[in-house]
């Protein structure tokens, strides 16, 4: 797999914030995720770690990874 740069990633997971807040609050799986940024599933699990890491989505479910915006980075879009 090719490097990819900061700034890619960045914009990368501002766009995996974008289709989690559209739609809010339905949680996604990474696999969906996946296919929403034709990317890999790897990858987005790298993107969603990082943003989890951050405070921005967080998990839900146990044996099923799904992933949903946390409510603080709702209202931070809500603003925008």
């Amino acid at each position: 797999m090719s490097k990819i740069s900061q700034k890619t990633f960045q914009k990368l997971a501002e766009n995996t914030l974008g289709i989690l807040y559209e739609h809010y609050p339905r949680a996604y799986s990474t696999t969906a995720l996946a296919n929403e940024l034709v990317r890999d599933n790897e990858f987005v699990l790298k993107i969603l770690l990082f943003l989890e890491k951050n405070g921005y989505v967080e998990r839900k479910g146990k044996k099923w990874q799904r992933w949903i915006l946390t409510k603080q980075a709702k209202e931070k879009y809500d603003v925008i």
